[in-house]
Formats: C-alpha cells, structure tokens, sequence
C-alpha cells in the first residue's frame, strides 16, 4: 500500500501517487502548472509562526522560491503520463496545504494530483498494481511507478483494475456482475458469498465479513470506537471521523492520519524546516 504524504521540512517531503487532460478551468479548479507556484504561497503565507513560535526567523521571500522548487520537483510528471500544462486539480488541493502549514502539520497530496503525474496503465497491459482514492488521497497496492519489467498500476478512475486472475489491468465489473475482489467492481464491493459485485454497505450494517465492503465515508469498526479486526466478533458500518477527533488508528480518519490519539497531519519540526532561518 504506498501513500505519498507532504510535511515540508523543505518540505519535509516524504513519499507515499482522472484529471488526465481536462482543460475546462473553472473556480473551484488550479492549472497543473501553476500548482508549485500557489502550493507555495499558501504554504509560505501560513507557516511563518511555525518558525517564529519555536524561536527562529522566518522570511516569506525567501521561502516562496524554496518551497516553489521543492513542490515543482516533487509533482513533476513522469514521462508518459496524462498530465499537460493545462490539467486541472481541485483548487482544495491547495486549502489542505495552506490548512496544514497554519497547524504546522504535514498533509496528505491529494488523490488528483497524484493520478495525473503517474503513468497509467491500459486495459489488457501487464500491471503492478491498482492505485484507488481513499480518504482524499490516492493508495496504491503494489506501488504508483514503473516496475523495473516495465509494468504499470491500473487506476480506479480509469475503470481498470489489476486482475490476480490475468496479471493485467482488466474493467471493473458492474454491479451483478461476477468478481473476485472489491477492487474489481465499479461504485461497488465484491459479495464473498454470491461472489458478484454488489452495493457498499450502508451505516450501521454488518460488516465482519465484508470489512472493506463499507460505502463512502464508512469504516468497518468494532465497537466502542476500534477498526474491525479479522474474526472480531460484532463490527459495524461507522462514519469516519472528522479532524480532531479523537482516534485509535488511521483508518479511522476521514482525510487525515491519527497523531497523538487524534485525527490530524503529522507534526512538522520547525528545527528541520530549512524555511526557517537563525
């Protein structure tokens, strides 16, 4: 499972991958190119008090091309991908961003940006992997590159998912369909009895069987307030939780990991953010 996680500690970057060629620019949407730009200003325009709280100096000057660069290295597109000058991503993306910097906390890139710099594989190719949305940022099993053989994953977005059965990137079945895993039904999970694609699982229905059979927004927990385990006795559909709630497990959080007991990025070290300075 690989999820790209930002903490700017210059930026702190640390790894964890459609908007594929969009063009429509519309107010809720940024350019693709104009990202590393407007990711920075709403990072420099935010984190300021993260240096100064610890006693340090900050110049926005100074961070703005610092931070520019790092984003522009860490987003640029991998040759082949679908991604163009004029891609779109939410304009959300940047909120996270500047969101994070104001909490001196790390935060997760979101799902789009991370789906449209990677190169996607085609239905029929050999794959790697599938790479889905969860919680508002892109989970990849099986890793979001080329594999040294020359595989690729199969994203979600696309329909496609990687099929064990060919070792390729195959449609996602509709609902009623047979399948074999959740991965590989559209808006749907795989039902291990009638082993067909049928609906998610609403809020509060069973879910020891199915635990990844939830719809959107839901977990499978256990009760009080646990993610539900292999042979857990009684576990239920349950709305994830909001940030800063509190929190037992990352699963268990809607858009941020769990920190300290509660839902929320990571704490950024403002000793190691080479934005700040003395």
């Amino acid at each position: 499972m690989l999820v790209k996680r930002i903490g700017i500690a210059m930026l702190a970057i640390a790894s964890v991958a459609s908007c594929g060629g969009r063009t429509d620019i519309t107010p809720a949407s940024v350019r693709l190119a104009d990202f590393p730009t407007m990711g920075a200003q709403a990072f420099c325009g935010n984190a300021g008090h993260c240096c100064t709280d610890a006693g340090r100096q900050f110049d926005q000057a100074a961070c703005l091309p610092k931070v520019e660069a790092a984003l522009e290295a860490e987003f640029e597109p991998v040759p082949g991908s679908p991604a163009t000058p004029n891609t779109t991503v939410p304009e959300a993306c940047l909120a996270v961003i500047a969101t994070a910097a104001t909490q001196c906390r790390s935060w997760f890139a979101c799902a789009e940006i991370l789906e449209a710099i990677q190169k996607h594989g085609v239905e029929g190719q050999p794959c790697s992997g599938t790479c889905s949305r969860v919680a508002g940022t892109l989970s990849c099993e099986g890793g979001d590159a080329t594999t040294p053989d020359g595989r690729l994953p199969c994203f979600a977005s696309d329909g496609l998912f990687c099929s064990p059965a060919t070792g390729s990137c195959q449609p996602r079945a509709a609902l009623g369909q047979p399948c074999s895993s959740d991965l590989g039904c559209e808006n749907g999970r795989c039902d291990m009895n009638s082993m067909t694609c049928s609906p998610f699982l609403g809020e509060g229905s069973a879910c020891s069987q199915e635990m990844l059979g939830c719809g959107e927004g839901l977990i499978c927990a256990a009760q009080p307030s646990t993610v539900c385990m292999l042979f857990a006795q009684s576990c239920t559909c349950t709305r994830t939780l909001p940030d800063g709630a509190a929190c037992g497990d990352s699963r268990q959080c809607a858009s941020s990991p769990c920190n300290d007991g509660i839902c929320q990025g990571g704490s950024l070290n403002p000793a190691q953010l080479e934005v700040c300075a003395g």
